[in-house]
């Protein structure tokens, strides 16, 4: 792993020991995560933020991104904390995070189609129980207030908030139609 710079390398063995742990035998677990580490070295790349370093500070400094970064705060709860935390990390990690996430919505929905949900239905059961981030900088709808996706920003208190229902031996649950729904009233209320 000598072509890859200890955060890909650290990436690519958290990856492999996931795969692992679910069941993949060892060999092909490094290699499905040497394939997604790839990959998001190629996405950052193309994005132009490979090896740009922590880009919190910068962000919440520049004027361009103060408009986002207002309507992140008053519709989504988003905390100058989070947008350090967010963009601070490494682009290739926050590539890594953004497969994942499409991993698991694709798993979520494959598994409740397996269980005999209609396509439409088995859709709105893993929206009801993962969260919908806008990974892709900026894609919301135009009316922000509405959108229905998170902002990225959110997503390590979403992960934190998880973690720590399953550290206490309990799953989230929430009665929203959506888990986006559900996060945006937490985040603002202050529950994570």
């Amino acid at each position: 792993m000598a072509k890859y710079r200890d955060i890909e390398s650290g990436l690519i063995r958290s990856e492999t020991a996931a795969f692992v742990a679910r069941g993949l035998p060892a060999s092909k677990a490094q290699e499905a995560a040497v394939t997604i580490v790839d990959k998001a070295i190629a996405t950052a790349k193309s994005r132009g933020r490979y090896e740009s370093g922590p880009l919190g500070e910068r962000m919440l400094n520049d004027p361009n991104y103060a408009p986002y970064f207002a309507w992140a705060r008053e519709y989504y709860g988003v905390r100058d904390a989070d947008i350090r935390e967010w963009w601070n990390l490494d682009e290739v990690e926050r590539a890594v995070v953004e497969h994942d996430d499409e991993m698991a919505h694709m798993a979520g929905f494959f598994n409740a189609m397996d269980q005999g949900l209609p396509p439409g239905q088995a859709a709105a059961k893993v929206w009801h129980a993962l969260p919908y981030c806008d990974f892709d900088f900026g894609r919301q709808a135009s009316d922000k207030d509405r959108a229905p996706l998170l902002p990225p920003e959110l997503k390590p208190r979403i992960v934190a908030y998880t973690e720590r229902c399953m550290g206490e031996g309990r799953q989230h649950s929430h009665s929203s139609p959506t888990f986006n729904e559900w996060a945006r009233e937490a985040a603002l209320n202050g529950t994570i």
